[in-house]
């Protein structure tokens, strides 16, 4: 079943947002079973999506809420911790990354093949059974 095509139709996850926009990191939710949590980070990114497209019609070109959110500011993942689903909605903070402008040397740098992971180390011993 697809998911609805109103704005009206997520408070839970208007709420959510808010939630997190007045805290200091953001918030999780907690499911039993990963489905509803999948199905509630769904709903998230769906409302977000409806939230851009309402900013769109509302507002006039050159605002800088047209066609945005502010939820954008907002990652959403879901997490196992062995017990329960969780569902994070994180305020996106400043990449603490090193980076440089293009240069000559490196605007078109080469395709180089990513290491290859050895599957058989990464298994533990095959069991060998006596008896």
């Amino acid at each position: 079943m697809s998911l609805p095509t109103s704005l009206h139709a997520y408070p839970q996850e208007l709420d959510a947002f808010e939630r997190a926009a007045a805290s200091e990191k953001g918030i999780r939710y907690s499911f039993a079973q990963e489905g509803p949590a999948r199905h509630f980070i769904s709903r998230l990114h769906r409302m977000r999506a409806l939230h851009r497209k309402a900013n769109s019609e509302a507002l006039e070109p050159g605002h800088p809420l047209y066609g945005r959110s502010e939820f954008d500011l907002f990652t959403c993942f879901v997490r196992f911790d062995g017990e329960k689903w969780w569902v994070y909605i994180r305020k996106i903070e400043g990449l603490d990354v090193e980076y440089e402008e293009l240069t000559e040397e490196t605007y078109d740098p080469p395709k180089l093949e990513p290491p290859r992971i050895d599957m058989q180390q990464l298994l533990p011993p095959p069991k060998v059974f006596r008896r």
